[in-house]
């Protein structure tokens, strides 16, 4: 009986510490239902302080900095992954190149958001628009902490991954809370509690990256041609996924009123918290894949899809059925307006989270720009039926012009696997002994 108890003990510490493929993504899972805790709790209280049109403003001015950075990095943490778990004699090198340009693309996007913010916040007042400008000055953390992330799964050190990812919510929280006890909460300073979280995380990240890699530039030119080639080809794939879950946020805030933008950010916040517990697996999944055979590739990716949809639906069907209470008793009376845009938003992640595992395949068989096109005509479209939507629909024309977008997108790039891997796609609906492999896999984790 001891020995069972320790063999499980040892067994359940394995899965935490992320010490194997299955490990990984379970010690990822945990850490993102962290996250959505966090992140659900700032969302409450944000939204019960600021009320529809305060939240608004928090999110005019938040939005740009993380949007636009992730934005111009074009695909670069992936293109460190790939490249270092291909030649991982090179993975010095490779990490200084990749400090380096993260550096240059978050001064790009500085430039950037100072130009476009006064464009497209014309109906926002001048101390919103100012105050996003001046904000845009923390991409550059964000940007380079994208790297130190990828870094942290190529040495697959999911843990210190993790602990990265919450530490920023984990402060701005704090902060939040300390602004509600002093009485100094406003649109303002919450903003200031959500971006300036990003400086002890990237002291934090900047570290770790400096003892594990010890980063030179000996051979910067070829290392940053290297990274670059291959960050260039998925710049696509990175874009689309940076802009599938912003580019709503975007075209709300140039087209309706804060008020509208308030409603809609409560409602796909929540909605998207079914992302958060698929992204460890994406994340896990690609260098567990990268240089693999093909095939492999291709029949473990299609599980993952599988049991995705499954996680997710029974997830969502829950929360859509009880969404008014659920609105209400989170938010607040002023928010259960935001029902039926919640419910859409609830289908518009199940499907994008299926999107986004699927495509981990075609990068982990170095075909990136594929996928890249692909996400791209679906960007393109999604702003078409935004556009033709929600002049007529308001915030439902916003939503249902998501979820039209994204199942498209998972179409294609379904239907686009015969071409890269010669067989057939994968099934995309749920297959219950799948499921319970999964669940056994898991109990037997450590046995050999």
């Amino acid at each position: 009986m001891r020995h069972s108890i320790a063999t499980l003990v040892i067994r359940l510490l394995s899965l935490l510490r992320g010490e194997t493929g299955v490990g990984a993504m379970v010690s990822t899972l945990w850490t993102n239902l962290l996250i959505m805790a966090i992140n659900l709790g700032t969302g409450v209280l944000t939204a019960r302080m600021l009320g529809p049109e305060g939240r608004g403003e928090l999110a005019a001015m938040t939005l740009w900095p993380q949007l636009l950075g992730y934005m111009v990095v074009l695909g670069l943490p992936t293109a460190l992954v790939y490249q270092a778990k291909c030649q991982p004699e090179l993975q010095r090198e490779l990490m200084g190149a990749a400090l380096v340009l993260s550096v240059a693309m978050g001064g790009i996007s500085v430039l950037f958001g100072w130009w476009l913010i006064p464009i497209w916040l014309q109906h926002y007042s001048p101390e919103i628009v100012h105050f996003a400008q001046w904000m845009m000055f923390v991409a550059p953390l964000e940007v380079t902490g994208l790297v130190f992330m990828a870094g942290m799964q190529v040495m697959s050190h999911f843990t210190d991954y993790n602990r990265l990812r919450y530490f920023t919510p984990a402060f701005t929280l704090l902060a939040l809370l300390l602004l509600v006890v002093s009485g100094n909460l406003s649109p303002f300073t919450a903003t200031l509690a959500y971006l300036l979280a990003a400086f002890p995380v990237f002291l934090w990240g900047l570290r770790w990256t400096w003892i594990s890699f010890r980063p030179v530039l000996s051979s910067f030119r070829s290392s940053s041609e290297a990274l670059l080639s291959y960050a260039w080809r998925s710049a696509g794939s990175s874009l689309a996924t940076v802009l599938a879950p912003q580019l709503d946020r975007v075209l709300v805030l140039g087209l309706l009123s804060p008020a509208a933008m308030g409603l809609y950010v409560v409602a796909v916040s929540l909605a998207r918290t079914l992302s958060s517990l698929i992204s460890p697996i994406s994340n896990v999944l690609l260098p567990k894949t990268a240089g693999r055979a093909p095939d492999e590739i291709l029949a473990v990716t299609g599980r993952t899809v599988r049991a995705t949809l499954a996680l997710t639906g029974a997830v969502a069907l829950p929360l859509g059925l009880l969404a008014p209470w659920v609105l209400e008793l989170l938010y607040g009376p002023g928010f259960v307006e935001a029902t039926q845009v919640f419910r859409i938003l609830l289908l518009d992640a199940i499907f994008a989270s299926a999107g986004m595992v699927l495509a981990q395949a075609f990068l982990a068989v170095g075909k990136p720009g594929f996928v890249s096109i692909l996400q791209g005509v679906s960007l393109i479209l999604t702003v078409i039926l935004v556009m033709l939507l929600t002049p007529r629909f308001g915030l439902t024309g916003v939503a249902s012009a998501m979820l039209i977008s994204t199942i498209l997108r998972l179409l294609m790039i379904n239907l686009s696997v015969p071409r890269i891997f010669n067989v057939a796609p994968p099934q995309l609906l749920p297959v219950w002994s799948e499921l319970v492999d999964v669940m056994r896999l898991v109990r037997n984790t450590g046995r050999t």
